[in-house]
């Protein structure tokens, strides 16, 4: 076998050529270009991470605040069909009132009636005894 000589490859540098570098440099922005981003001060203004942090820890005690406030609304209101039975009850008592009610003027005239029966029954037996 013969042994074939090895090619001596050299590298050659990536070099840019100048008609390269001026197209790059047209393409950079100008200091007018420029002019609408933030500034270093106006960075300043923005939330940090400690603010954010703080942000997320008040809202998330106010939620866990919220939570247990609904939580105690949830057991102590009434629901609507808490306040269903209520008033189907209330209907109830006021049904068994007006009952009483028509029995209580049914008995109070009866009464009217037999006072005067009463009345006309003394004055009769008061006359039959004096004779």
């Amino acid at each position: 076998m013969e042994e074939t000589p090895m090619k001596k490859t050299t590298k050659q540098p990536n070099y840019v050529t100048e008609a390269v570098f001026l197209k790059t440099v047209e393409k950079l922005p100008t200091k007018d270009d420029l002019k609408g981003f933030a500034t270093k001060d106006d960075l300043k203004n923005f939330a940090t991470k400690d603010d954010l942090k703080n942000t997320s820890t008040r809202l998330a005690l106010a939620i866990q605040k919220n939570s247990a406030d609904i939580a105690e609304i949830k057991e102590t209101m009434a629901t609507k069909d808490d306040v269903r039975i209520i008033l189907n009850r209330i209907d109830h008592f006021t049904k068994k009132v007006d009952v009483f009610d028509k029995k209580v003027l049914v008995h109070d005239y009866r009464l009217n009636e037999l006072e005067s029966k009463v009345g006309y029954h003394d004055k009769r037996l008061t006359f039959l005894e004096t004779k």
